[in-house]
């Protein structure tokens, strides 16, 4: 009523209702007074210029603040040194500037996100972020400056919206407990400003920049998860200089312009992928020891495999690398699921030579240009054997490799169209096999191959065994049980004949493919 006086009582929140006799109460800041440290208890959201300056003045704040003033064009909190919660600036559209220039910590996340006239963001004196940093959709800001942030807890991700957005710098930045994300920028050609940053704990995920060329960590040492870098078009250089183990897997894909890929240090990871890549050229990963699945899939340019030491691995895929003439893998005994070497156009040797086992699938198909393999050591194949289509590879060696499974049958065996030339194939009449060997016709490739010479001559005794004779005669049964060397001769009369006056005048049939006969007895 006229005259009488209201009353204004502090509520111990940071706000004070106003009571008056003749109207409702009101629900008011409550602004402080005062010189040194002011802490408000609790959480504030800045909606308008009056919240403004009732915050103002405060140098802490106990919870979470939230700036969400539409109608503002700038907020200036030049006292504030802590949040102890979250802090959020997000869904706004006139506000252009935020200055935070004495804000060292915050205990929860950092939020900028649907900020479409955002242009300045001033945390210059940021030091630490207790939860996540994340930046989303600021579709006017040029630039992120972090320039004395050292330790965020959580996840530090930069994400889609940002059309202007051209650097992104945090160069004190040290240990991040969570993920690493820089996805889907149109502008921002390089992460590069990241030069004290030793400890990743979650992923690192850098994808789809499509002004990207330069990804740099140069004492970055372990990620905690996976590393996948995807689709970054024009990138040209990736360089982790110390990078030694990732949690999960590598995953490299579908960087166009990517020439070289180096992890020298790499010593441990999950799966480890390179592909998609039209310019690719090398890969060198030479500390390498464990893997899960190592796979080489789809690069038109790839020359050159280099993973000399990994020793351990589930799988190993190499497909559709048209470049690629040679691999190896000399350090690998086991496979626990599949070694698959498919559609490799200029392929013409691969080398596990110390493998073992494969505990499911061996699939070598599609490498028109392969003539060889090693794989002399392998001994056991869990399910499937399957080699096929590879046009110059000669099914003999693929029978040799069938047989040399002697611990156990595999469940499933296809071999067809590998026809090429058998490379230890020899002629039983030319004997054109190296000094001190000769051809013998061998029953367990159903050819002659090239082995080391016997001493027998022709009528002399042997036990049954094609080597128990010199080059150019073979071991036989007699008419009776007893076995003979017997000399080979040509089925179609030339060289080498059987003697028309000697014991062993005629020539009988012996490996029709070759006209090889051997002489024997009227």
């Amino acid at each position: 009523k006229d005259g009488e006086a209201c009353e204004l009582v502090d509520n111990g929140d940071g706000t004070a209702t106003l009571i008056c006799p003749d109207g409702e109460p009101i629900l008011i800041p409550f602004l402080p007074t005062g010189e040194g440290e002011l802490v408000l208890e609790g959480s504030y959201t800045v909606e308008s210029s009056l919240d403004l300056v009732f915050l103002t003045p405060y140098t802490s704040v106990t919870g979470n603040v939230v700036i969400q003033a539409n109608g503002l064009l700038s907020v200036e909190l030049p006292n504030l040194n802590n949040v102890g919660g979250n802090l959020w600036i997000h869904y706004t559209n006139s506000l252009t500037t935020v200055s935070l220039s004495s804000l060292a910590s915050v205990g929860g996340g950092f939020t900028v996100e649907e900020n479409s006239a955002l242009v300045d963001l001033d945390v210059g004196t940021l030091v630490e972020v207790g939860g996540t940093m994340m930046f989303l959709g600021n579709s006017a800001l040029a630039s992120l400056d972090l320039p004395v942030l050292m330790n965020v807890g959580g996840d530090f991700e930069v994400g889609e919206g940002h059309s202007l957005l051209t650097s992104v710098a945090a160069p004190k930045l040290e240990t991040l407990g969570g993920a690493f994300v820089v996805e889907e920028q149109g502008m921002i050609d390089a992460v590069a400003t990241f030069d004290a940053l030793e400890h990743i704990g979650g992923d690192v995920t850098i994808e789809a920049n499509f002004a990207l060329t330069a990804i740099e960590f140069p004492v970055l040492t372990d990620i905690g998860g996976e590393l996948s870098v995807r689709e970054n078009w024009e990138l040209t250089t990736l360089n982790m200089p110390l990078l030694g183990a990732v949690g999960s897997q590598v995953a490299i894909d579908d960087n166009d312009n990517l020439l070289v890929l180096v992890l020298p240090e790499l010593y441990v990871c999950g799966n480890f992928t390179v592909k998609d890549h039209e310019s690719l050229v090398e890969v060198y990963a030479n500390n390498l020891e464990s893997a899960g699945s190592v796979t080489f899939s789809s690069n038109n340019s790839l020359e050159v495999i280099g993973l000399p030491s990994v020793a351990t691995a589930s799988t190993v895929h190499v497909a559709g690398n048209p470049l690629l003439v040679s691999f190896g893998f000399d350090q690998l005994d086991e496979l626990s699921w599949a070694l698959m070497v498919n559609g490799n156009a200029s392929l013409e040797e691969f080398s596990l030579s110390i493998l073992a086992e494969i505990g499911g699938w061996l699939e070598i198909t599609g490498n028109g240009n392969l003539t060889g393999f090693s794989l002399g050591n392998l001994a056991y194949v869990g399910e499937k054997f399957l080699v096929k289509s590879n046009g110059k590879l000669a099914q003999c060696l693929v029978d040799l490799l069938l047989k040399q499974l002697n611990e156990a049958p595999v469940e499933e065996t296809t071999m067809t169209a590998n026809d090429g030339e058998c490379p230890f194939a020899c002629n039983l009449l030319e004997q054109d096999c190296g000094e001190l060997e000769g051809c013998y016709f061998d029953a367990e490739f159903g050819l002659p191959v090239c082995s080391d010479a016997g001493d027998g001559q022709e009528g002399d005794p042997c036990n049954g065994e094609p080597t128990d004779c010199a080059a150019g005669l073979v071991c036989l049964p007699t008419l009776g049980s007893d076995y003979m060397c017997r000399k080979f001769c040509s089925m179609q009369g030339g060289e080498p004949s059987c003697d028309p006056g000697g014991q062993y005048p005629t020539c009988s049939n012996y490996y029709a493919v070759q006209k090889a006969g051997y002489c024997k007895e009227e």
